[in-house]
Formats: C-alpha cells, structure tokens, sequence
C-alpha cells in the first residue's frame, strides 16, 4: 500500500499495471491509451473491502461523485499509442 495512492484492480483482476494489451482484430493494430491525471480538493474515496479491492468502475463513480462536488482542481491527459505490429 502506498501514502501516496490506491491501487485498483486492473482488467486482468490484479491491483498492479499489466501493460498495454491493443485489440489484435483492429487494423493496423495500434491503440490509444489515454492516461489522465485529476488535482481533487480533498482525498478521494474509493470503495474497497479486504474481500473487493476497488476496481476501475468504483475510480470511475468516485470521481463523478467528487466532479459533482466541485471536488475537482483540475485535470491532464496524455495519449499513447501501442501497436503490436512493428512500423505502424
């Protein structure tokens, strides 16, 4: 556990970053992967239990909640791309 975040489960079921996985049936198989940091006023609450760690849609309605609020400062993004087929 970390002071300075909170790890959700992934699409794969584990709390921890497993890499880009682009749909393989998209020519020219390249993905956008949208990463985006979010300034909250105060520390977000996502809920989680020992049994249910948080996972990405409890982030996703916890941040909703917190933009309802007015909870959110502001916010960033960054696209990557991934391809699994070398040149494109």
């Amino acid at each position: 556990a970390s002071t300075y975040g909170t790890e959700v489960v992934n699409d794969f079921g584990d709390a921890r970053y497993d890499g880009p996985c682009p749909p393989t049936n998209l020519p020219p198989n390249v993905h956008h992967y949208v990463f985006t940091v979010y300034a909250l006023r105060s520390e977000l609450s996502v809920p989680s239990s020992a049994n249910f760690p948080a996972n990405v849609e409890a982030l996703f309605h916890a941040l909703l909640d917190a933009a309802m609020r007015g909870e959110v400062l502001g916010s960033a993004s960054m696209t990557g791309l991934y391809s699994t087929t070398p040149g494109t």
